[in-house]
């Protein structure tokens, strides 16, 4: 068995934070069917408890340790179980535990890293190479459903150094450029030791190992160090020969130079490895026109076909390009010497130059014939008329479809399965085989999330899709206000109500201007109705430094000065209740309040008291009598105060978190009754609560026509929905 020191890393903006929870070193039971491997694990698994961590460790490792098979079958198994308890853990929870896993096997002669969620892995060998390892982009992380595991393997050298890590414990501040420098630094304690100390800005939690001792197969040119054994060599026998050894120091019995004595108690036939003395010029002269041809003209071409042919034989290449770098080192002159001038030479017959000559042909051949294999191969698949490629991706998506058609399959995993047919459906635009399945996963999908399908009008195909639009209802249509280049459209429906009317909106224009003053960043519907306002039916439009009133009587737009006390830092979103209106700072963590004066003059005031709350990420406010501040934080989006107080508010029964919300509204005016209605961007998607956070539905388009919407709003007497994206804005009734 291999020497492995094992150092943890867990440093932020270069301070030192002690042992990580996550990282897990396991030595073979005693009784097993694994008595030669070293497993090494890491969790980056954020807000997991160390007793979650415990449990998931202990799991995996007593089902490697007890699985037949081969090493990526064992860990195959043991990570899926893994997998299944925090699956297990998870079912209840509004905010599960998701994360990446990694594991590292070390036996006598690889390393084989496996690794589920998006992991990542750096591997150093002696001679200098440096490899990131990532699964791939798509790799969904642990505790969401079914884990997909990603293999490298490694035929490892004394003193190569590895690092386990994941995206969310690597901050993108320590750069694969540092870890590459660290890393030749020495062994495991010296990388982490170096990267605790040199990590000033970002954060990074992993483990890093080093292989130290190679006890039971030697370097070429040595023979196994191991004081324990007595290993003969014969001139008449090619093979191992066998070693005797007895657990009472006074029975050992010695070899004999012909052959060992008999015994029943054998240590394992060790390969005898012979010390190879070469004219290192002559090898060098007469492999170097291979060596040219192998670098120029096969490695190249590997590594295009990489990029377009199978993965077979781009591992191939990988395998040999691992071979021929190790075989590489272990053929270089100054290597040979410091190892033999740092053991005693053993005796060992000598070689002939022709028996050293074939061997390194061979050697050679071993190397060159996957790579051969694997040029042959990518020559006639780039001949083929992409029919295996068409095969392979059919039958990814076929295995996909199938796993997310069991009954209690995750959301993940479905809306992989659904990603994966459109990916397809792309690239064989003329098969359409899948097309039912995709129905099937989009209504199975729609059930275990609670969805409502709502069929949408659309209003207008707007023209500049890099706009960013806000949206204000009103008993008769919507205001729509681009805040990129400060302008405002006004459309009112059609008497049926399902339409424009005169077929095109009508601008709001400031002394005869269509383009408002910079920086205006909302618009809402201003009324007379509800006491929503005291002035006149209309809209109010509101900026950074000032406030603009469109009375809808006369179509004219009149400005707003606000008072010099309330300067606002960051305005981000406007609203009216009660006959005043409302400026959400960002900047400030205020909501400043504004009550119009008989000379139309507003007198401004702070709705919160000192100390101020903090919302640097605030983008959207409604008011009932309670305040609901919308963050963009899936974790804790809204913030409600009462009295300029914060009171609990936390969202109950959600099937699936939020990403990325964008916008809030609400449907009356009264604290306790009606509900709420919040848009996420990224999911595409109108989440409807009622006023206690209680989960009630969600609503998508039959199509994408949600997706990346940017405001929403409602029209409380029809309960009618105005969406806005950067290309549609649409309409629905909700029942």
């Amino acid at each position: 068995m291999s020497e492995i020191t094992v150092s943890t890393i867990h440093v932020a903006d270069g301070r030192e934070l002690g042992e990580s929870p996550q990282v897990f070193v396991q030595d073979p039971p005693k009784y097993g069917l694994r008595t030669d491997d070293t497993l090494i694990v890491f969790l980056d698994l954020p807000n997991a408890s160390v007793e979650v961590c415990n449990e998931l460790s202990r799991t995996l490792s007593k089902c490697y340790y007890q699985s037949p098979g081969g090493i990526t079958t064992g860990l195959r198994l043991a990570v899926r179980l893994a997998s299944e308890k925090l699956n297990d853990f998870n079912r209840g929870l509004i905010q599960p535990v998701t994360g990446s896993l990694s594991c590292a096997v070390i036996s006598n002669d690889s390393v084989v890293i496996g690794q589920c969620g998006p992991a990542i892995a750096y591997a150093r060998a002696p001679g200098g190479s440096f490899e990131r390892v990532t699964p791939p982009d798509d790799q969904r992380p642990v505790g969401v459903g079914y884990a997909e595991m990603f293999f490298v393997n490694f035929a490892w050298q004394p003193g190569d150094s590895f690092v386990l890590t994941g995206p969310r414990s690597l901050s993108p501040d320590v750069s694969d450029r540092l870890i590459n420098v660290c890393m030749g630094k020495g062994d495991a304690r010296m990388v982490a030791g170096y990267l605790n100390a040199n990590i000033k800005a970002g954060r990074m939690t992993g483990v890093s190992f080093t292989v130290n001792v190679r006890t039971s197969i030697g370097e070429i040119g040595e023979l196994p160090d191991n004081s324990a054994q007595a290993t003969n060599i014969s001139d008449n026998d090619d093979g191992p020969s066998d070693a005797v050894y007895d657990d009472d120091p006074a029975n050992r019995l010695n070899p004999s130079p012909a052959k060992p004595a008999k015994t029943t108690n054998k240590l394992p036939k060790e390969p005898k490895l012979p010390v190879i003395n070469m004219d290192w010029d002559k090898v060098k002269a007469t492999f170097a026109p291979i060596g040219a041809i192998f670098s120029n003209n096969v490695l190249p071409a590997l590594g295009r076909a990489r990029d377009t042919a199978s993965n077979v034989a781009g591992r191939a290449a990988e395998s040999a390009q691992r071979g021929a770098s190790t075989i590489g080192r272990q053929m270089l002159p100054s290597d040979i010497v410091a190892a033999q001038s740092e053991r005693p030479k053993p005796s060992v017959p000598s070689v002939s130059d022709k028996e050293r000559r074939t061997r390194l042909l061979w050697m050679l051949f071993a190397i060159l014939l996957p790579v051969i294999v694997a040029w042959l191969t990518t020559t006639l698949y780039l001949s083929l008329s992409g029919e295996m490629e068409r095969k392979q991706l059919r039958d990814q998506t076929t295995a996909i479809v199938e796993a997310a058609r069991a009954p209690n399959a995750a959301p993940d995993l479905i809306q992989k399965a659904i990603k994966s047919i459109s990916n397809y459906q792309s690239k064989v635009p003329e098969d359409r085989s899948f097309e039912g399945e995709r129905q099937q996963l989009s209504s199975q999908l729609d059930k275990v999330l609670r969805v409502t399908r709502v069929k949408t009008t659309i209003l207008a195909n707007l023209p500049n899709p890099a706009a960013i639009y806000r949206v204000a209802a009103t008993d008769q249509g919507v205001y729509l206000l681009n805040t990129v280049n400060s302008s405002a459209e006004q459309y009112l429906l059609n008497s049926d109500r399902n339409g424009l009317a005169n077929n095109k909106p009508m601008a709001l224009v400031l002394n005869g201007n269509p383009n408002l003053p910079s920086g205006v960043r909302d618009v809402a519907w201003a009324t007379q109705r509800n006491g929503r306002w005291g002035l006149a039916d209309g809209a109010m439009l509101f900026g950074g430094d000032g406030v603009y009133f469109y009375n809808a009587n006369n179509a004219q737009i009149a400005p707003i000065k606000l008072p010099a006390t309330t300067a606002v830092n960051k305005a981000v979103a406007g609203e009216l209740y009660s006959s005043q209106f409302y400026i959400l700072d960002a900047g400030a963590g205020q909501l400043w309040r504004y009550q119009m004066g008989a000379d139309n003059n507003p007198r401004g005031s702070g709705y919160f008291m000192p100390p101020l709350p903090s919302f640097p990420d605030a983008v959207d406010v409604a008011i009932d009598g309670n305040v609901y501040v919308l963050r963009r934080n899936a974790q804790e989006p809204i913030l409600r105060y009462n009295n300029a107080r914060p009171t609990p508010f936390k969202m109950n029964g959600l099937p699936q978190s939020l990403v990325e919300p964008v916008a809030i509204t609400l449907n009356t005016s009264e604290p306790n009754t009606g509900f709420i209605y919040i848009g996420d961007t990224k999911l595409g998607l109108v989440i409807q609560l009622n006023k206690d956070g209680e989960f009630v539905r969600q609503f998508r388009a039959e199509g994408d026509d949600f997706q990346g919407l940017q405001d929403i709003s409602i029209d409380p007497a029809t309960n009618t929905l105005y969406v806005v994206t950067p290309t549609k804005l649409l309409m629905l009734k909700i029942d």
